[in-house]
């Protein structure tokens, strides 16, 4: 059976399928449900304002203001009987999730294009907020993993990777228990850096031939905040001055955390000869 929907330009075209008809509400809820999620997985700021605008407009919107940033959105659409709705959503936790914004992205190409009704992509976007996360203790291998063969490419040993893949995991499972005990990332990222110091220092009077500086660079690398500086420095080239200023001052607080923790450790040792 056919039916008619809106492409961007506001024209009907014909869609082999029944498009269920959406309200202003509706089309606020999918909005809204878009950009938690884009930016919950700390997507940049150009891509969420430009895929909620597509998603407006692929559901029959006339007008779509929405104004992001890393922590929040403002969002206004107008339908065609000039009815306007405003909706402010408040972020407060973001993870580095791609897959996250790759489905979203899939949802929104698949609405402009007409195979996906509106009240569909609904439930899946509200299916993909209520997924867990993955337990610590899968994931905590395969970070040990990237950042013992980080070692190993700036010229450790095997023996050091494998030293950095044990610390590394240790290190990713103290920081998730931290983030569920406090919404701080700050608490968790210092604690990170002292606990990598530490351990890297213990093994080090244990296994003879370790290379301090390149283990403690290799397992920080956990914690080095990449996709939040090259997001911000997107931001700036974009025109986000407000976002992307506010990402690279995180990735650089995040910097000189990392290195405040790690000197701690490293001066206390030099004083008092721990290890």
């Amino acid at each position: 059976e056919v039916s008619h929907w809106y492409d961007l330009e506001g024209n009907w075209i014909w869609l082999r399928r029944v498009c269920c008809v959406i309200t202003i509400d509706d089309a606020v809820e999918l909005c809204v449900l878009a950009g938690g999620l884009l930016l919950g997985s700390n997507a940049e700021i150009d891509r969420t304002e430009s895929t909620i605008g597509t998603i407006a407009k692929g559901v029959g919107m006339v007008k779509a203001e929405v104004f992001a940033i890393p922590t929040g959105l403002v969002l206004t659409l107008e339908d065609r009987q000039g009815n306007r709705r405003t909706q402010v959503l408040r972020v407060s936790t973001t993870t580095n999730d791609l897959s996250v914004v790759d489905e979203v992205n899939g949802v929104s190409r698949r609405l402009v294009a007409g195979t996906l009704d509106p009240k569909e992509a609904i439930g899946i976007l509200q299916r993909l907020s209520q997924r867990k996360p993955l337990s610590p203790w899968r994931v905590a291998p395969q970070v040990g993993l990237a950042c013992g063969s980080i070692a190993y490419l700036i010229g450790g040993s095997l023996l050091d990777g494998g030293i950095v893949w044990l610390i590394s995991c240790t290190a990713h499972l103290l920081s998730s228990w931290l983030n569920r005990m406090t919404r701080y990332r700050i608490l968790s990222t210092a604690a990170g850096a002292v606990w990598v110091t530490f351990w890297v220092l213990a093994a080090s009077r244990l296994v003879q031939g370790l290379s301090v500086d390149t283990a403690i660079v290799g397992a920080l690398m956990l914690y080095v905040p990449g996709i939040t500086i090259t997001n911000g420095i997107r931001d700036l080239t974009a025109g986000n001055l407000l976002s992307g200023a506010a990402r690279v001052l995180d990735a650089l607080l995040v910097a000189l955390i990392l290195a405040f923790g790690v000197g701690a450790v490293l001066s206390l040792n030099a004083k008092v000869a721990i290890f």
